[in-house]
């Protein structure tokens, strides 16, 4: 099987396009602005290590990690999606780190 890879501005040119097309939402952080693909109906599964679970609905916006300043996708910092505020509550890096997947919670 072929892994492909994209260098970050091939991803650049891929979320802007997305975000022309409706496919993808402004994201605001730190007073950066980026792309991300919002998933409203995201399933989280929460375990103790004792094989115990729950599979919980999470609001999740998977974005460009480079795309943001360093350190700045972390727990608690408030960001704006498409005009509405969020926080952080966990950052999930996707595969080679290209992307991050926030847990999004209210302000």
């Amino acid at each position: 099987m072929t892994t492909l890879a994209f260098d970050d501005s091939t991803i650049s040119k891929i979320t802007a396009d997305s975000a022309k097309i409706g496919l993808a939402l402004a994201v605001v952080i730190d007073g950066v602005v980026g792309v991300g693909y919002l998933d409203e109906n995201a399933a989280v599964l929460v375990a103790d290590g004792n094989r115990g679970g729950v599979i919980g609905p999470v609001t999740t916006i998977t974005v460009q990690t480079s795309a943001f300043p360093t350190g700045s996708l972390k727990v608690d910092k408030t960001i704006t999606v498409g005009g509405n505020s969020y926080t952080i509550r966990s950052a999930l890096p996707e595969g080679d780190t290209a992307f991050t997947k926030l847990l999004l919670g209210s302000v």
